[in-house]
């Protein structure tokens, strides 16, 4: 058999509750390991979103079984919802799968092929970067968080026209956008003061930065992606003037979320605009940013469906990465 098959357990049948708590430093932690068999425990965040992705091997398989929490699985035009004693398996599959963490959640994860050392760098990698920037500055951590969660639901709409770069790396990518900022002198970074001409020349900078320290450890589309943060549509971006036909759509999303995160942050110098007049200006720079963008961004600021109370998204997209 191939594909993706799911068993609903009789509620009867629930396991016991593993109390999950709302900051977990691990989310992968593995029990058990034999040749090319690993059996883990995963977990996710409420809030998340993670994809089970395809894999190299015809022969691949991974088998989840939930102990605590409830995730909506969506395949294609199927949505099921599973929790408690569920369970489900991917055997070869040919698409993306998406998972959405309705309440937080830990499972066992068993699969042939070998993942747990990858994912666990991968992760450490993130939590040295996360800390590097919070070190620096404390805004520009929440700032990422920010505009990777606006930055998600944006391409949820548009995900058939995002042809670039993958699901996990564009997560990667948004979060760690303005890492090179760690590089900015703080006497400049954290001015509370408007910058000079001279000082706004070095802040300039960070896309090249963030470049640089990204793509040895996470490779060329995720570092692209963060160096591309600061370009417009019109060529009158930074760093390298790039146009209209130069800029994927992955990287539109990431322009848009990061200037409506700008817009609407209380700053020193800044005066925080509402949701719905910053998201109404950007629809109206046509020049400069992608129209399907800014409406998609437009119509959920003006449905509810992004608020003002959101900081948390981010951390958990990235926390749940399977």
């Amino acid at each position: 058999m191939e594909g993706l098959y799911i068993h609903k357990a009789k509620k009867d049948t629930m396991a016991t509750s593993l109390n999950v708590e709302d900051d977990i430093d691990e989310s992968l932690s593995l029990l058990a390991k034999h040749q090319n068999i690993e059996i883990m425990t995963q977990t996710i965040l409420k809030g998340a979103v993670v994809w089970l992705s395809p894999g190299t091997r015809e022969d691949s398989f991974e088998f989840f079984f939930v102990h605590e929490g409830e995730l909506e699985i969506v395949d294609d035009s199927m949505t099921t919802v599973i929790g408690p004693g569920d369970s489900f398996f991917a055997n070869n599959i040919k698409q993306n799968i998406k998972l959405h963490c309705l309440k937080n959640a830990v499972m066992l994860y068993m699969s042939n092929c070998i993942a747990y050392d990858d994912v666990y760098y991968w992760e450490q990698n993130l939590q040295d970067l996360i800390n590097r920037i919070n070190e620096k500055d404390h805004y520009t951590k929440g700032h990422s968080h920010r505009v990777l969660g606006y930055a998600i639901k944006i391409r949820e709409r548009l995900e058939s026209v995002c042809k670039w770069m993958s699901y996990d790396d564009f997560v990667v990518a948004c979060l760690f956008h303005d890492v090179g900022k760690c590089n900015v002198p703080s006497e400049i970074l954290l001015k509370p003061s408007r910058l000079t001409n001279d000082e706004y020349n070095v802040i300039k900078k960070h896309p090249l930065d963030s470049y640089r320290i990204l793509e040895p450890v996470f490779g060329e589309a995720i570092s692209t992606l963060t160096r591309m943060h600061h370009e417009r549509l019109d060529g009158r971006g930074y760093p390298y003037g790039l146009k209209a036909d130069d800029i994927p759509m992955e990287a539109r999303i990431l322009m848009v979320a990061d200037a409506f995160d700008a817009m609407t942050s209380k700053r020193p110098y800044n005066v925080a605009r509402t949701y719905q007049s910053a998201a109404e200006e950007l629809a109206g720079m046509t020049a400069q940013y992608d129209v399907q963008v800014t409406r998609v961004l437009l119509d959920l600021v003006t449905s509810g469906a992004i608020i003002l109370d959101e900081d948390n998204i981010g951390r958990k997209i990235a926390e749940g990465r399977m």
